[in-house]
């Protein structure tokens, strides 16, 4: 469990001792106030549960202030206007602040304040893992900027905050996961179990709310039945590859779908949302009798097709960057950038394993490179073969030589702010290099900066 700093305040002897010795059992720091420790000095340095008797706490703050410091719902108040007789948990006023009378029962105080310091430290330790897997496998965590990809995460964002079904196909290792997890981290599920299994994983899955479910022993799912039991109290059920589940399995995840849908009202915040992925042509298996219609139309609500990288090659020098700049930092080593050979060679490939791939090559770059950025002999064998390029240079979308330089060009600067330096480090050429390629491909920011071309000492010594 996570360890809280639980502060108390103005609560007698009789209350704050059995309080203090349950928290401190599960590991939480206690601190009170009023033994050498300032309220405002307490809440300033941070806590995450109060403990207060209502009329102390008003004597140095107003509500108002006190709640800028610890929100209602980490706040457990005694007062003379709650009833006696109150349930062992209190009674819940003010969006959230539970209420106690200052008679409570000892016992009682103590162990609902320990079930509290439980569940906000639950809380706690959720948004910290969101917050943690967000800047990894929320929207942010995804790189690109083509025109493509954007329309891609324009769909992304919308369902995220549905709850409708999606099917999100595309090749092996253009990350289909990751947009899952995107969609999962990025709307009003992000808080709740996020439930990946396979196809045959699926077999041996218990589903909530089926009566008479028949499950398959034996499929891999060991370890996991506790992440089913979460999922029956609302998520994100993953069902990955789900073009090879079997006749049964598309029957169960239909029947799954369907009651969903019939009873949304009513399970509130318990509903399941589904997320099927697959690499292949769904249409094409139902017309052979191989995928279930009814379920295909189903998943198919809202469809993302995550497109190959050789078909958004404008992208690749920015995952490039992304992905240097990642290992790098794992692997501590200072290593920049690539040179502009590699680049050629990263543009040209034809990238048959996608960003999956890109990525273990620059890991695997980024390990063998000696000097500040990856150079061509850092490269696995494989990507130098002519058979594996592109018939045309960089074949930006069809574009000609110098309409695919310039696109590479602006696309850097664009990436950096127009930063010149940053530009040439990115593309693997000198600053004055770049100068002169932007000069000749009209190369300008729209907001109309100008650009002063630096020479080498001596050209300016002599203009001088």
């Amino acid at each position: 469990m996570l360890p809280l700093r639980v502060l108390l305040v103005g609560l007698e002897p009789r209350l704050s001792i059995p309080v203090s010795e349950k928290l401190r059992q599960d590991g939480h720091e206690v601190v009170t106030s009023g033994k050498g420790v300032s309220l405002e000095g307490a809440l300033a340095e941070g806590v995450d549960l109060v403990v207060a008797d209502s009329d102390v706490a008003a004597s140095e703050f107003s509500p108002e202030t006190f709640h800028s410091f610890v929100p209602k719902a980490a706040t457990v108040l005694l007062s003379d206007q709650v009833e006696h007789g109150v349930g062992e948990g209190g009674t819940e006023r003010e969006n959230g602040a539970v209420h106690f009378p200052r008679g409570v029962d000892p016992a009682v105080l103590a162990e609902s304040v320990r079930q509290l310091a439980e569940k906000r430290a639950l809380d706690l330790a959720n948004r910290w893992l969101y917050e943690r897997l967000s800047d990894h496998y929320g929207l942010d965590g995804i790189v690109g900027t083509s025109k493509a990809l954007q329309k891609i995460l324009a769909k992304v964002s919308k369902a995220a905050n549905t709850g409708e079904p999606v099917l999100i196909t595309g090749e092996p290792g253009t990350g289909k996961k990751l947009l899952a997890s995107a969609i999962h981290l990025s709307g009003m599920w992000r808080l709740r179990p996020l439930v990946l299994v396979s196809a045959s994983e699926f077999a041996g899955l218990r589903l909530p709310f089926l009566e008479g479910d028949q499950t398959v022993p034996g499929n891999g799912l060991h370890g996991r039945k506790k992440e089913a039991e979460e999922l029956a109290r609302g998520g994100t059920l993953l069902v990955n590859e789900v073009a090879v589940l079997r006749p049964a399995g598309q029957k169960r995840l239909l029947r799954l779908l369907e009651y969903v849908e019939r009873n949304h009202e009513d399970l509130g915040e318990r509903r399941i949302r589904v997320i099927a992925t697959t690499r292949h042509n769904l249409w094409e298996a139902v017309s052979r009798g191989q995928f279930d219609e009814e379920l295909y139309f189903r998943l198919s609500v809202s469809p993302i097709h995550v497109p190959p990288l050789r078909e958004r090659r404008e992208d690749i020098p920015i995952l490039v960057e992304h992905f240097i700049s990642s290992f790098s930092n794992d692997m501590q080593k200072p290593v920049f950038g690539v040179s502009a050979e590699v680049m050629r060679v990263f543009v040209s490939y034809s990238w048959p394993g996608n960003v999956r791939e890109l990525r273990n090559v620059i890991e695997g770059a980024v390990l063998r490179c000696s000097g500040r950025r990856i150079e061509i002999g850092d490269l696995p064998e494989h990507l130098l073969k002519p058979g594996d390029r592109e018939p045309t240079f960089l074949h930006l979308h069809s574009l000609a030589l110098r309409e695919a330089e310039a696109t590479l060009i602006k696309i850097a600067l664009e990436k950096t702010g127009w930063n010149l330096s940053r530009a040439a480090s990115l593309l693997g050429i000198s600053r004055g290099t770049l100068y002169s390629k932007m000069d000749r491909y009209g190369l300008r920011p729209s907001n109309g900066r100008h650009f002063r071309r630096v020479g080498p000492p001596a050209a300016r010594a002599t203009a001088t």
